[in-house]
């Protein structure tokens, strides 16, 4: 798998691709048959089978690769909505198989040869959608026999199973941002090396992700950050024991999650927009019931305290100096009491990055001032837009 990430980068027609790559959790899994993507926990993940990978050659590793990159950019796990699945899927492959070259060949459980499906198999146009192909095919269905999904079956290479099965606690519209934060970094990393052909229809898509986002900033906070929290419970007298009726007190789920919460309290730090990300925290701190430590930076860790539910930030900051991150990550590291379960990191990005991924999520809030280019080695990267000038009449 690495061998076929570092061809993917050594090729410029390729670069974004591996760039996209690069950036998804990739698991083994022999449950998976052949390889998918899925969106879980605020992350892209690759699931692919080290058996099926190791029957493949390298040409046809990229293939697959690049394939499941193709059903990202096209926003194929999102758009079946309430179409029948099995029939979706060939449809979806059918549209991206077109764009990749040296698609693979492999044999099925009979030793028959399989390759992957073509809009010709089912004498259909060339360069449409997936829901063209679709509509076809559902008109077609009697006629094709189209059996349930699975790969190797009617020329699928990869698995769709994942699809759509995320834990259910964020809004697709979030789990979009996040595959938007991913492609935008991997097609601006391609520009950098030299990004090379990319189909047409593929640019086009690409600048579509581009686009401002179209759900507000708090909401993607507030989303992101119930995605994080683990489920407890705790026993009241307010609900009976299942068990035992209303002798014994009953059990009801508590929501928790340990949120550590950066300020960058550097000199080009304004004060209007930490006062509105300093109210959403509330806002977030109320609903899950937790604490959150707060850790003032700029060039050094400065103040470190507690942020109780009832409690006031301390907006008396420290150092309004220089800026830098590696501090409050070390802090952490030393001092295992900080861990969060999520770091929440409050900053302009006027500052160089650390090169060493935590072992706990990142998630950057950029101010609407901060720097719109820069782009760090990990977390997921939430900016807040600037606020559109009003109308003097």
């Amino acid at each position: 798998m690495e061998t076929a990430v570092i061809a993917l980068l050594r090729e410029k027609s390729k670069v974004f691709y591996a760039n996209l790559v690069l950036q998804m959790i990739r698991v083994e899994e022999d449950k998976c048959p052949t390889m998918g993507v899925s969106i879980n926990n605020g992350s892209i993940y690759l699931y692919f089978n080290p058996d099926f990978v190791a029957k493949l050659s390298l040409s046809d590793i990229i293939a697959v690769l690049e394939h499941e990159v193709l059903h990202l950019v096209m926003e194929h796990l999102f758009r079946m909505k309430n179409r029948q699945g099995d029939i979706w899927n060939i449809a979806a492959d059918m549209a991206i198989n077109q764009m990749i070259q040296n698609l693979p060949k492999w044999k099925d459980e009979a030793g028959n040869v399989c390759e992957c499906v073509m809009p010709d198999k089912y004498k259909l146009p060339k360069d449409m959608n997936a829901e063209f192909y679709y509509k076809k095919l559902v008109d077609k269905a009697e006629k094709i026999n189209v059996g349930m999904c699975g790969a190797g079956k009617n020329g699928q290479i990869d698995d769709h199973g994942k699809w759509g099965q995320g834990n259910g606690k964020i809004d697709p519209q979030v789990e979009k941002e996040i595959v938007k934060q991913a492609i935008k970094q991997a097609y601006e990393e391609s520009q950098k090396q030299g990004r090379g052909y990319l189909p047409a229809g593929l640019v086009q898509q690409i600048e579509e992700w581009l686009k401002p986002p179209t759900i507000p900033w708090q909401s993607i906070l507030r989303q992101y950050v119930g995605n994080k929290v683990k489920a407890g419970s705790k026993s009241t007298w307010k609900r009976a024991s299942r068990r035992y009726g209303d002798s014994h007190k009953g059990r009801t789920p508590v929501r928790m999650i340990k949120i550590g919460v950066a300020l960058d309290t550097s000199g080009s730090m304004g004060t209007e927009e930490f006062q509105e990300f300093i109210s959403e925290m509330k806002g977030i701190q109320a609903t899950y019931k937790s604490d959150i430590s707060i850790m003032e930076c700029d060039a050094d860790v400065g103040k470190v305290y507690t942020l109780k539910p009832n409690k006031k930030v301390d907006t008396k900051f420290t150092g309004r100096g220089g800026t830098a991150y590696e501090p409050i990550f070390d802090k952490i590291n030393k001092e295992r009491k900080y861990r969060p379960d999520l770091l929440i990191f409050f900053t302009d990005f006027y500052c160089s990055f650390p090169k060493k991924k935590p072992d706990f999520p990142v998630l950057w809030i950029v101010t609407s001032r901060g720097d719109q280019n820069a782009k760090p080695n990990f977390g997921f990267v939430l900016r807040i837009p600037p606020k559109k000038a009003k109308n003097n009449e």
